[in-house]
């Protein structure tokens, strides 16, 4: 876990998102206390619907309370608002956000591994959003630290845990760590400063 004094301020990101570790719905409703002001912060209404995407819209508004005018998307009152992670896609699009997809499109190869040796220029850190896509379906979370090999550790909402460990990957009622291999990772997001270059190539990683 990061420290709010860390040097890199998106990871302050990774901290929020592990306070709230632990928290989780009531029975298996897609609702609760906590889980009703995560999915406040999306232009969803009301609730008992996945909230996923919702976390981490809550994640990311509440960096903008802690570090006002630290996001270039909370200068042009536009922070994220999705309640699905193909909403969080779109988003960071429209929004300029820096976006890299697991293969480059153009040539398949890909933008985090080009090798077992060789790491080509982006590499997650804590902080970044990540999108992934399961056999049940898409699901996000917040990349909690660098990657181990091949694996990434995540904060993510509404996922299996301790509390109900026998559910859904990606509609397990919780908000739990987790370690995903990158093999089911879509995107990465990292958001960007409102004093950083919009969207630099991956090659300036």
């Amino acid at each position: 876990m990061t420290t709010t004094a860390s040097l890199d301020p998106l990871s302050v990101l990774a901290d929020i998102a592990h306070t709230q570790v632990g928290v989780h719905e009531e029975g298996d409703s897609n609702t609760g206390p906590q889980v009703r002001l995560y999915q406040a912060a999306t232009d969803e209404p009301g609730t008992g619907w996945p909230w996923c995407a919702a976390f981490v819209c809550w994640c990311v508004g509440e960096l903008a309370k802690l570090r006002p005018g630290l996001l270039s998307c909370e200068v042009y009152h536009c922070l994220p608002r999705e309640a699905s992670v193909a909403g969080l896609y779109e988003w960071a699009v429209r929004t300029r956000q820096w976006v890299v997809p697991r293969f480059d499109p153009g040539t398949g190869v890909s933008m985090l591994h080009a090798s077992d040796l060789v790491k080509v220029p982006f590499s997650p850190q804590a902080g970044d959003i990540v999108l992934m896509q399961f056999s049940t379906g898409h699901h996000t979370g917040i990349v909690a630290g660098p990657m181990d090999g091949m694996n990434v550790p995540t904060i993510e909402g509404n996922t299996s845990g301790p509390y109900r460990a026998q559910v859904d990957e990606r509609n397990g009622g919780e908000v739990a760590t987790k370690v995903r291999p990158l093999g089911c990772v879509t995107h990465f997001i990292r958001l960007t400063l409102e004093a950083q270059l919009v969207n630099p190539p991956a090659t300036h990683a």
